[in-house]
């Protein structure tokens, strides 16, 4: 199995919502088919993400973000203890990414031991269209030249070197 798993998540039909699918897609066409890395895109959350993660050992998530504190286009790179947990969960089946993985290591899945998420903050998130505002579309180039970068450091990764 591959070791790497870049993973692009979003709803490509909700405007800025699709970043992560876009970039994944982008992704694709240069690495094709490869035997260190893997690239998937996906518009799941939740315990849905226990599978997707399973059995790599470093995870890159590309998705949107909306915190209003940056500007549309800004790329945040966290790792899942940067994403804030609540005591509560917003939906009584659904769990979060830093839940998932670590129900993922308590049920003996093997879950990545590094999870990078590359998260472009979105100005549109509600709008049913397959167009990416102007400032995340900009965004889009960057974000894709990111995961590349971080796939090109991880030595074992000798596709990229030529």
């Amino acid at each position: 199995m591959p070791k790497t798993l870049v993973l692009g998540l979003g709803n490509p039909i909700v405007s800025d919502d699709g970043v992560g699918i876009y970039a994944a897609r982008e992704i694709f066409k240069i690495i094709k088919v490869n035997e260190d890395v893997v690239v998937k895109e996906a518009s799941i959350a939740g315990f849905d993400l226990i599978d997707l993660l399973s059995g790599y050992e470093r995870v890159i998530i590309i998705d949107a973000i909306k915190t209003g504190k940056m500007p549309p286009g800004y790329i945040f790179e966290l790792t899942p203890e940067d994403m804030a947990t609540t005591v509560r969960l917003a939906y009584i089946h659904e769990i979060d990414l830093p839940m998932a993985l670590e129900l993922g290591k308590k049920l003996n899945i093997p879950m990545p031991e590094e999870v990078i998420i590359l998260a472009v903050e979105v100005e549109d998130m509600s709008t049913f269209s397959e167009e990416l505002t102007s400032k995340v579309g900009e965004a889009l180039p960057l974000v894709v030249k990111m995961a590349l970068n971080i796939c090109r450091d991880n030595p074992i990764n000798k596709w990229f070197q030529k």
